[in-house]
């Protein structure tokens, strides 16, 4: 049966948090280190990646003290190549460190920059597990990236600093589906 739940942009995220996590901003010092996946067994038990619709929620859960990431992905129209899936993420970073803000930001521009490196990359990290994955990404391009700025938004108690990346990607997945082609139709 085909799974309808996933799209790509939940596979980069899965990827991205895996670098994310042990990144040092400065020597020593995580970027995330605040969340338990980051090694710190008192810290948040989330992954701070989130739907835009989770905002004010992180906000309290962290009390704006710790960076944390908001994302939306949009569907790109399909060409002649239907069997080709084509995004596009935004996301938005926000952090009441300055510095750390802009070292996450940087990173992330140079995680996503790569084209074909990354979408190597994210391959790898999908199929390590179990020597397969349904998605196989094609390349993953940086469009833009922007800050810090300050953003106010609803939900949110203060301004917080914010930086924004918007990546472009193509990827193919095998849907598994009933009619053996694999491909999702």
């Amino acid at each position: 049966m085909a799974d309808y739940r996933t799209v790509g942009a939940h596979q980069i995220n899965k990827w991205l948090w895996s670098k994310l996590k042990t990144y040092e901003y400065k020597p020593g010092t995580k970027a995330f280190a605040d969340y338990k996946d980051s090694g710190n067994t008192a810290g948040y038990a989330i992954t701070p990646i989130v739907p835009a619709r989770q905002a004010p929620q992180i906000t309290t859960i962290t009390k704006n003290q710790s960076p944390y990431i908001i994302y939306n992905y949009l569907m790109n129209p399909y060409d002649s190549e239907w069997w080709i899936c084509r995004e596009q993420c935004a996301y938005v970073i926000y952090d009441g460190n300055e510095e750390r803000l802009r070292g996450i930001h940087t990173y992330m521009v140079d995680l996503l920059r790569r084209m074909d490196w990354t979408a190597r990359d994210i391959n790898n990290f999908l199929t390590a597990p179990t020597g397969k994955s349904d998605f196989d990404f094609k390349y993953v391009r940086l469009v833009a990236a922007n800050g810090p700025d300050d953003f106010a938004a609803e939900g949110f108690e203060d301004p917080q600093q914010g930086v924004m990346l918007v990546i472009n990607y193509e990827y193919t997945v095998d849907m598994s589906t009933a009619e053996g082609n694999g491909m999702r139709v």
